[in-house]
């Protein structure tokens, strides 16, 4: 999982809750306040405390017999190792850059990936899978400028919806069920509460 953020928190939540047995969380990031409206497995004491560790206490209270390990950024140094480690990768960054890498790198390994983000109140979820489907660039072709990147504003119940829809996709591929979103992008709006797919490749 890269971030545990407000996408990470509910998707680690669930994940943990449905009985995971190993949880790899990539996040250098600290606690701040205004984290706190999105960021569920956090609290106000915890401020100024590390994510990923305060993250790794709570999924094990959840799930004791959960084991995790902490790595503290998902760079180019240590990207292939990563991924060639992991059954299935899950983003949950807050930028192209890192999302870029991810993306590639998965690709390149062959390893299954679950892909979502979230602005405002939008959010947006799709699998990205080497032999089955489209990946991240067949969506965006490249990062856009970062002067061309909004301020990320997140409605929290946002971002706790999208990131259970990234646990729910991240369970039918470690199990098995259902039909993983491969060559579609889901886009939840909570203005109107819809959901809608689109189809890409």
């Amino acid at each position: 999982m890269v971030g545990a953020g407000g996408l990470g928190s509910p998707c680690l939540l669930s994940l943990a809750a449905a009985g995971v047995g190993e949880i790899t969380i990539c996040d250098d990031d600290v606690v701040e306040l205004s984290n706190l409206q999105r960021q569920t497995l956090y609290t106000v004491d915890q401020c100024g405390k590390s994510k990923a560790q305060l993250a790794a206490k709570r999924l094990q209270a959840l799930s004791p017999g959960l084991k995790i390990n902490l790595v503290d950024r998902f760079n180019e140094d240590n990207a292939k190792q990563l991924v060639e480690s992991h059954d299935l990768i899950i983003d949950g960054c807050d930028n192209f850059a890192t999302r870029f890498l991810i993306a590639d790198a998965a690709w390149s390994a062959g390893a299954p990936e679950v892909y979502g983000s979230v602005l405002y109140y939008e959010g947006q979820v799709s699998v990205f899978v080497p032999g089955k489907g489209p990946n991240l660039r067949d969506l965006y072709a490249c990062p856009p400028p970062k002067e061309k990147v909004p301020k990320s504003a997140v409605l929290g119940a946002t971002a706790a919806i999208v990131g259970a829809m990234m646990a729910t996709e991240a369970i039918k591929i470690i199990t098995g069920i259902g039909k993983p979103l491969i060559g579609v992008l889901a886009r939840y709006n909570a203005i109107d509460n819809s959901l809608r797919h689109f189809r890409f490749a």
